[in-house]
């Protein structure tokens, strides 16, 4: 089977998550094929004839078939000069699409902020993380730890909270683009943070963010989970990691404070340009 020669191939290549995305698109893109063809046989101009016409995510499966051929050493040019337009088109589109869902959110940046001055215990932990460093769902996956423990139990893999006396050392190194920038270290001195990590700690769980059975909540389930805290405070709010970050961008940019945009830039772990491209509300290239 093709797929199980390429994941075998691959396993120790690729981490196992993407493994699994790519398995997804990969079924996504077969469905749409049909019969029982490999997709590094079927022809260019035939793949993107078939992508063209998907209700699926263009460039994810787009990108499958370009991993399959080149897996088998086929011709991939036609493809990626589609790929070059529908990059194109979605660049267009992206300040629309953003603002899009901002407004699906259904929040402002007022909202947001008095939700985080309302919370308690984990919830102001989870909401002074998301909107003061604008992070992803796998960086929500933290343990806690005091700071006279740190030797014995940190290690240069996992997220984690460091409680000292005045302050708490927020270290990441689970992140989505930590290969290319490293480890990011935040010092918080937030009070109310501190005194809430401080219950935290002497509770039996070793993750910040658990489930009713105390269990870490994964990475997948993450969305979910930020979600219904926030409907706590902000009522019919349909908030996830993303959103959040493109209601405080905006903010921002209506402020014109170039500063706090490239801080928020950085604490998330992608450029000035990726923010510009991917998350604004303002197409700057008009």
């Amino acid at each position: 089977m093709e797929w199980t020669d390429y994941a075998h191939a691959k396993k120790d290549e690729l981490a196992s998550q993407t493994l699994t995305n790519y398995f997804n698109a990969y079924e996504r893109l077969r469905s749409l094929i049909g019969g029982k063809r490999n997709v590094a046989n079927i022809p260019q101009k035939e793949i993107i004839e078939i992508i063209e016409c998907s209700a699926f995510h263009k460039p994810t499966i787009l990108n499958i078939a370009v991993v399959f051929k080149q897996f088998k050493n086929k011709p991939i040019s036609k493809l990626l000069v589609y790929r070059d337009t529908l990059v194109s088109t979605a660049k267009a589109e992206q300040p629309k699409k953003n603002s899009q869902q901002i407004i699906h959110a259904n929040t402002t940046y007022d909202q947001l902020i008095n939700a985080l001055r309302d919370a308690n215990g984990t919830d102001y932990l989870l909401f002074y993380i998301l909107i003061n460093y604008g992070v992803r769902n796998a960086d929500l996956i933290i343990t806690h730890i005091l700071s006279k423990d740190k030797k014995a139990k940190l290690n240069k893999t996992d997220n984690f909270l460091i409680l000292s006396r005045t302050s708490v050392r927020y270290l990441r190194n689970d992140y989505k683009t930590a290969a290319k920038y490293g480890p990011q270290e935040h010092i918080i001195t937030d009070k109310k943070f501190i005194n809430i990590l401080k219950n935290v700690i002497s509770s039996e769980t070793e993750n910040v963010f658990v489930n009713t059975m105390n269990k870490p909540i994964p990475a997948g389930d993450m969305s979910k989970f930020i979600k219904s805290r926030f409907n706590k405070y902000i009522p019919k709010s349909n908030l996830t990691q993303s959103t959040i970050y493109k209601i405080i961008l905006q903010h921002r940019e209506q402020l014109g404070d170039l500063k706090a945009m490239r801080d928020i830039a950085n604490t998330r772990g992608h450029t000035p340009a990726t923010q510009e491209a991917e998350y604004s509300t303002i197409d700057y290239n008009e």
